[in-house]
């Protein structure tokens, strides 16, 4: 029986989880308060990264930790990674703004402290994050529904903004594709042990009418990749891939029409609002344009985009956001990490480990798109995504660290105890930062969305 985790390791993943359920269902702050519905949700963020700095600061344990589980990865692995660390340091060395790129390199390294510190207690309460992806779920779904309802009996009109919590519809997207695949896990468990599965698939029609009420073209379609990943990889249980996905969408459609828009505003006598599909681009195919003639080999290192005379702040596509700002090598390391998951995704024997690796597949698909990987509290549900699928996936390598290789042992200390003070000090200057000059919004200004939403370029701070 394998010893439970230490308690601030379970304290990390309750605060994390807490956080989630309250900005998932927060119809307390203004809705107009454009910048602090965005910016304190980062700022919980850093309130983690700064719990996770102190427990590897101060746990010997926990680095042991960290150090074994990066040895117990196979070598191409363990290459693909650093080759993807030492292109990032050079792009950071020779970024076009110095300061900006090293504290971005040290949010980021602290977001993988944080996957290495969550990885053992993930693994222990994977029940826990699946209930918690129902509730997360429903939280989101009344986010939508409150908002709405609350115009329709005021007789307003709704659209895909119509939300509490959000600043944006994208912003709630980009957290809701984690959350998919956990759910079609628990629907199919009940399906294949011949029980109905009432309450999943009942979430996952809210899901769908989600999708559909925020018009989000780019979740579907990668819910859409996801299920045919599972029937192609999952091929017994095909049938029940097939039911739960046209039901769902079905389902949810209706839901969408009965509870959201029209029926409610036909009632009440409202401007009524049908299901609408965007066919244009919404600007993507020339920020990826403009993101292909600015990179360079080596990278620009961070905050290169954001400080660029563009109306937006980041790629909306992660694999151009690491082409941009470090460089090439990156890149490609990226994408072979990418096929690598797919890989192994594939040839899990598990169920759930293979919907874990799926829910992965399609939150960085939609990644392409989008800035998922950028926004807090996905980063927050892509740490525990990855978390989970790694805790339980098999491809450990046998060469674990020997005990009386202690150079390297303390040279592994060293390199973790470097990166987690410097990760305290970079989130801590970027918060008080922020904090110290808070901007004020005005309507007129079209501000860009990045590490903040407005004022992210630290070397041109009028910039919005």
């Amino acid at each position: 029986m394998t010893p439970p985790s230490p308690f601030y390791t379970r304290a990390l993943l309750t605060l994390l989880l807490l956080g989630l359920v309250v900005f998932s269902f927060n119809p307390f702050l203004d809705r107009n308060d454009l910048l602090p519905l965005y910016d304190s949700k980062r700022l919980f963020v850093l309130f983690l990264l700064q719990i996770t700095t102190l427990i590897v600061l101060f746990s010997t344990q926990q680095r042991q930790r960290i150090i074994d589980h990066w040895c117990s990865l196979t070598l191409l692995h363990r290459g693909l990674l650093s080759l993807f660390i030492a292109s990032s340091l050079l792009a950071t060395w020779l970024a076009r703004y110095p300061l900006a790129a090293v504290l971005q390199w040290f949010y980021l390294a602290g977001l993988v402290l944080m996957l290495f510190v969550l990885r053992d207690v993930v693994k222990k309460q994977q029940a826990r994050w699946f209930e918690y992806t129902l509730w997360l779920s429903a939280f989101l779904f009344l986010s939508i529904a409150l908002a709405f309802w609350i115009r329709i009996v005021h007789q307003l009109n709704v659209n895909n903004f119509t939300l509490f919590g959000f600043a944006n519809p994208r912003f709630l997207n980009q957290i809701h594709i984690w959350l998919i695949f956990p759910v079609v896990y628990l629907a199919a468990i009940a399906m294949k042990r011949g029980k109905r599965g009432v309450v999943p698939r009942a979430i996952l029609a809210i899901d769908f009418a989600i999708c559909f009420s925020t018009d989000a073209r780019g979740p579907l379609v990668a819910i859409l990749g996801g299920f045919t990943l599972l029937m192609l990889c999952a091929r017994d249980l095909r049938s029940i891939w097939w039911k739960l996905l046209w039901q769902s969408a079905v389902a949810g459609a209706l839901v969408k029409l009965a509870l959201l828009s029209p029926l409610p505003s036909m009632i009440f006598g409202g401007p009524i609002e049908w299901l609408n599909i965007r066919t244009e681009s919404s600007g993507r195919l020339a920020l990826w344009r403009h993101s292909w003639q600015i990179f360079t080999f080596t990278g620009l290192g961070g905050d290169a985009f954001v400080c660029e005379e563009v109306h937006l702040g980041r790629p909306h596509n992660s694999l151009l956001n690491v082409l941009v700002h470090w460089g090439v090598v990156a890149a490609l390391c990226y994408l072979a990490l990418i096929a690598s998951l797919l890989r192994l995704t594939i040839r899990q024997r598990s169920l759930r480990t293979k919907l874990l690796g799926v829910s992965l597949l399609s939150g960085i698909a939609y990644s392409l798109v989008s800035g998922v990987l950028d926004s807090p509290l996905s980063q927050l549900m892509a740490v525990v995504a990855c978390a989970l699928f790694w805790s339980r996936c098999s491809f450990s390598s046998a060469s674990l660290p020997l005990p009386a290789n202690k150079p390297r042992r303390w040279w592994g200390h060293g390199v973790i105890l470097i990166v987690a003070i410097g990760c305290s000090v970079s989130v801590g200057y970027r918060a008080l930062e922020r904090l110290d000059n808070y901007p004020v919004y005005r309507s007129e200004v079209i501000i860009k969305t990045q590490f903040w939403l407005g004022y992210n370029c630290i070397a041109k701070p009028w910039q919005p």
